[in-house]
């Protein structure tokens, strides 16, 4: 996904760690942080989409659905699945993975940041009337 904007800050290039920073306007703008790509793969067109920062006070509404959207719809361009990493005891995150539209895949254990934890994976498949 090389260099590209998304709403405002760009991304890397694939194959690196990258960062999208969302300016959704309203009272949580500045409180909607950041959110990354990573394990971007051209050969299976996938990529996972990485941690959301939201501030406490915007979770439950609409920030993560519009950061989400505009990230998939990123994603998208360049990918046909898009993959989210959720950890197992995570349930406000797996309600939102719900919420988007992501369908659950797989659990899997996995090191990360030298912890070994285990995630349910979920996708999200890019639609027919989306392709080009």
């Amino acid at each position: 996904m090389p260099g590209h904007q998304v709403a405002g800050e760009a991304v890397a290039a694939p194959g690196k760690q990258c960062a999208a920073r969302s300016r959704i306007s309203g009272q949580c703008a500045a409180a909607v942080n950041r959110a990354g790509y990573y394990e971007y793969n051209p050969e299976a067109r996938d990529i996972v989409v990485g941690y959301t920062f939201l501030s406490r006070r915007c979770w439950g509404g609409r920030y993560n659905r519009e950061l989400k959207a505009l990230m998939l719809a990123h994603a998208f361009r360049f990918v046909d699945r898009v993959w989210f990493h959720v950890g197992v005891n995570n349930t406000r995150s797996q309600r939102a993975m719900e919420k988007v539209g992501a369908r659950f895949s797989h659990r899997v254990t996995r090191e990360s940041g030298g912890v070994t934890a285990e995630f349910l994976h979920y996708f999200i498949d890019r639609s027919p009337s989306s392709a080009d």
